[in-house]
């Protein structure tokens, strides 16, 4: 059984082209599945992962002269390198939802000065009854709570296409009974 150290070390000989210089195309070979496993833990979303390793991928071979110069030390300074971008997404997409929510909310002290048709709030808020739960929880998310389809897929922990369906059928049970109500 070997210790992470000396996987790490054998990993890091993979590395060295025989003239003593690092190969690029072998970090991606060989870096680049452990760095999408680390990211995803971070990131939650392989493709988010697979994204933010090209970027890493692309630091280290735009910028040769910022490599540690040890293939030992590449590896692990990648990984925290692939670290470091997680976290900097992750707070990045904390800000960006932050400051959405605090749009909508000016949007919606906005839209209270505005007239409400009290008719139709009470039309559709009986028409939602006819909503199965899951669907009425997606269309709760998606309009009224203003999320994505992609967030709503991960806070409900289905996939999108769920989410797609969910809210397509919704939309449509929505549809039928405001019509017999207004008819």
């Amino acid at each position: 059984m070997t210790t992470g150290n000396t996987s790490l070390q054998s990993l890091s000989r993979h590395l060295v082209l025989p003239n003593g210089r690092i190969c690029h195309d072998r970090i991606a070979r060989h870096l680049g599945p452990l760095l999408v496993r680390i990211a995803t833990r971070y990131l939650r979303d392989e493709s988010d992962a697979e994204d933010l390793v090209q970027e890493v991928l692309l630091r280290v071979v735009s910028r040769p002269d910022a490599l540690p110069t040890s293939p030992a030390h590449l590896v692990s300074w990648m990984i925290r390198l692939t670290r470091s971008r997680c976290i900097d997404r992750l707070r990045a997409e904390a800000v960006r939802r932050k400051s959405d929510e605090r749009i909508r909310g000016e949007r919606i002290e906005h839209h209270d000065e505005e007239p409400v048709d009290v008719l139709a709030v009470a039309h559709l808020h009986g028409a939602l009854v006819v909503l199965r739960q899951e669907e009425r929880d997606v269309v709760d998310l998606v309009y009224f709570r203003g999320h994505t389809q992609q967030e709503v897929a991960r806070k409900l922990t289905i996939p999108l296409g769920t989410v797609k369906t969910r809210q397509r059928l919704a939309l449509d049970r929505l549809r039928r009974e405001l019509a017999h109500i207004a008819a």
